[in-house]
């Protein structure tokens, strides 16, 4: 089953060029590159919420995170690596099963709504009705549930013990991808009231896309 790596963070304002540079020429080119590895994208918020970026990385199945050539690879960290990492702030890392995906189009603008509690009931409403709505509405490319494989979200690494901070990981996040920002709005001012029907208060964050890279070529 497919796995998703997600990293929500800033970088600090002195190296804020470099670290989109060592982004898009070293990290993603890098991730993708290893085995098991199908897509890496990097993203920009818009509106407000607490991370500026957003990166989420498609692999083959969870276990591709939890060794092997990734984590050799975090393990030994290039010297570009070894310079930024550092710079991480607002810094959370999850690592998420895939439970339901609707569609299979990436949009240009995306949000994500971490979620602070998942129970059974809770997840029974959410595929049952709440995402197959969202999927038909005008615009929406792809909808997503990720709950958190903690397990494979807290290996300890030579990479994470160069970063400052590190949040833990929302139990759950609803991904919802669009053809633009404004159907990501005129969707999240439903969407809101109905999770706190269920007395889920999200984090909720907009995106849009600023590059892509699939295994064996750019996007």
């Amino acid at each position: 089953m497919v796995a998703v790596m997600a990293v929500w963070g800033d970088a600090t304002p002195e190296v804020e060029t470099e670290f989109g540079e060592w982004y898009f020429r070293e990290h993603v080119p890098e991730r993708v590159g290893l085995p098991g590895f199908r897509t890496g994208r990097r993203y920009r918020r818009v509106g407000g919420g607490k991370h500026r970026y957003l990166a989420v990385y498609e692999v083959d199945d969870v276990s591709i995170l939890s060794g092997g050539a990734y984590i050799e690879r975090l393990n030994h960290p290039t010297p570009w690596t070894q310079a930024m990492m550092p710079h991480f702030r607002n810094f959370v890392r999850g690592v998420f099963d895939v439970p339901v995906r609707l569609g299979e189009i990436h949009g240009g603008a995306v949000a994500t709504l971490r979620l602070p509690l998942m129970s059974d009931a809770i997840a029974a409403q959410l595929t049952e009705r709440h995402l197959p709505q969202l999927q038909t509405r005008t615009g929406v490319t792809r909808v997503q549930l990720w709950q958190a494989n903690l397990a494979q979200s807290t290996v300890e690494t030579t990479e994470k013990a160069m970063r400052t901070d590190e949040a833990q990981v929302e139990p759950a996040c609803i991904v919802v991808e669009a053809v633009d920002d404004d159907v990501l709005k005129g969707l999240l001012a439903d969407v809101i009231p109905a999770l706190r029907e269920l007395d889920v208060r999200p984090a909720v964050a907009r995106y849009r896309l600023m590059f892509g890279l699939e295994a064996g070529g750019r996007t």
